[in-house]
């Protein structure tokens, strides 16, 4: 559903391929970037679910969340940065969730 939104607004077709995809990176097209984007924005919307940032009901977390965090960011080539990552999201995401 949100690719056809992205189609509706015009964003660009990659964009919007990578979006279709993410819930199954491994079966998105090849899209000509080091890391796909569909894994990217996949690894993306997992950290922040495991941060609690959601639109999910709220739910239990997961006992092993340092373990998923490592798991993700390893899947896009960025193993052991966790503690560098999130904070900055955390710092960068409590200067914008006013406006959500």
């Amino acid at each position: 559903m949100s690719s056809i939104a992205l189609r509706e607004w015009n964003f660009p077709a990659r964009i919007q391929t990578a979006v279709r995809y993410h819930h199954a990176p491994e079966s998105a097209p090849d899209d000509g970037t080091p890391v796909n984007l569909s894994l990217a924005i996949r690894t993306a919307s997992g950290l922040v679910s495991l941060m609690g940032v959601t639109v999910d009901p709220p739910g239990e977390m997961p006992t092993d969340v340092a373990e998923q965090q490592q798991r993700l960011l390893a899947a896009v080539g960025l193993e052991g940065r966790v503690e560098d990552i999130l904070p900055q999201f955390q710092q960068e995401f409590d200067a914008i969730k006013s406006f959500f």
